[in-house]
């Protein structure tokens, strides 16, 4: 029987994913297919969205439920739930066991660019869900001595991201090494805050936008307009996409190789 996969998210119709893993699963010569799971916030949390998502043997996680998905899942990886966000769920059995395998694919776009990135002092984040979860512990790793948080609600922000720094939009540009994006704005005009202008990249080192759909995204363009050099998710995507598939496959894949193979076909 053909083994089930998707992406469970809000809005969808910008993902790459089903291309991605459609394609992961000819090359590893896997009987699967893989689809978008569109659900509103509304049902999120319904009997029936359950029911779904535990007819699949594995699924990925994106916006906005990387965080809500934690409390319905039946066990949680200790990696994943340090960091406080899930993108990949495994389906053992009937039980639902989360992951995260974003973490991965930002340190290896990190580790790609890491000549570029100043003397890792100060790094600051956009947004701060899931993605701003990860990301904070990424730029940890990586050796950042300072991150800043910027959000729509920095009161609010500052309880999750206890000892960070927290601000808002109207906050003057700051002097940092690197600024991740982890929210959809830019990702076309139609979600562009315009509470953005290019004096915002005037102070940065690095621009990495976790969005990759457009290739340049707005964010991405306003940065280069300041000279600042920047990078998209792509790279990020095929590697989570890969460490999924070792999650719900249960083996050890060149991952090196698949993700030269993956951006090809991204880019196609």
């Amino acid at each position: 029987m053909k083994a089930k996969f998707g992406l469970l998210g809000e809005v969808l119709g910008y993902s790459l994913s089903p291309k991605i893993h459609e394609w992961l699963f000819g090359a590893l010569q896997l009987d699967a297919r893989y689809d978008l799971i569109e659900i509103s916030r509304e049902a999120f949390a319904h009997e029936e969205t359950m029911e779904k998502l535990r007819s699949l043997n594995g699924f990925n996680v994106t916006i906005p439920y990387k965080e809500m998905m934690i409390p319905l899942l039946d066990e949680i990886d200790s990696f994943a739930a340090e960091i406080g966000a899930v993108n990949t769920v495994l389906n053992q059995g009937g039980k639902l066991v989360g992951y995260n395998t974003d973490y991965y694919g930002f340190l290896e776009s990190l580790k790609g660019v890491q000549d570029k990135l100043g003397q890792k002092k100060t790094a600051v984040i956009l947004g701060t869900g899931g993605a701003a979860k990860m990301a904070l512990r990424g730029l940890e790793a990586f050796g950042f001595e300072k991150i800043v948080f910027i959000s729509r609600n920095p009161i609010e922000a500052s309880k999750k991201f206890v000892n960070y720094e927290c601000y808002d939009y109207s906050v003057a540009p700051i002097i940092a090494d690197i600024m991740v994006n982890c929210t959809p704005t830019g990702q076309n005009p139609a979600n562009m805050d315009m509470t953005f202008d290019a004096s915002w990249f005037s102070k940065i080192n690095f621009f990495f936008d976790l969005n990759y759909n457009p290739s340049e995204t707005l964010l991405m363009k306003l940065a280069q307009s300041q000279g600042v050099q920047t990078m998209n998710g792509m790279r990020m995507l095929a590697v989570q996409a890969i460490k999924a598939e070792e999650i719900w496959w249960n083996r050890n894949m060149d991952v090196d190789a698949l993700v030269k193979e993956v951006i090809k076909l991204i880019r196609s």
